[in-house]
């Protein structure tokens, strides 16, 4: 049962990760070979398991206060905002693991006003506009905000980050860490900038 649901999950990133790479003009071509996006696509799937091992990580490395948490068997539920691939990648790497002793939940939500209940909120790119609301509607929450968009601390989030070169540079805002009531881990704290 957990291979075909492991396959599942790896069929539905890759088919996703591959639609995102060809548009729909290219796609046939893809589909026949003439054109080689293979090393593309490869790059684009590196990318996103990154970015998804990256928000894991975080989420290992960081403590919330019982208070998060309804009971002692409530999963560390993960939502995630306009990215299906970096939800596919968390599902994957979440099955059969736990963090903290809670099983992974990962879902995927419209927007920050379907947070309830998050212990970690990931948005894929936000645009400038959406980054304050973003941080204004999560500010003070014991949610674990992340965006991929470096400013996204800078705005008031807890964990703004930026792939380059295929690594993650990341920015920690410590004044908001302390308002969600999250800890960090400082070996964490020691890696990344930090903003306040």
């Amino acid at each position: 049962m957990r291979t075909s649901l492991r396959q599942t999950i790896i069929d539905r990133f890759t088919l996703r990760s591959i639609r995102r790479k060809c548009s729909a003009a290219l796609l046939t071509l893809c589909v026949l070979g003439v054109t080689t996006p293979s090393s593309d696509v490869s790059a684009a799937n590196n990318d996103v398991m990154t970015q998804a091992k990256f928000i894991y990580s975080l989420a290992l490395h960081s403590e919330w206060p019982s208070s998060s948490f309804s009971s002692q068997d409530e999963s560390m539920n993960f939502c995630i905002i306009n990215a299906e691939d970096v939800a596919a990648a968390l599902n994957f790497i979440g099955i059969g693991k736990l963090v903290h002793g809670r099983p992974v939940n990962v879902t995927e939500i419209a927007d920050q006003g379907e947070a309830d209940g998050c212990h970690v909120v990931f948005s894929a790119q936000p645009e400038n506009g959406t980054l304050r609301r973003l941080s204004v509607a999560l500010s003070g929450k014991s949610i674990l905000s992340v965006a991929n968009n470096e400013k996204f601390a800078d705005a008031g989030g807890i964990v703004g980050y930026e792939m380059i070169d295929g690594k993650i540079q990341f920015t920690i805002n410590k004044t908001s860490t302390a308002r969600s009531k999250i800890k960090i881990s400082p070996k964490l704290l020691a890696l990344g900038n930090i903003v306040r």
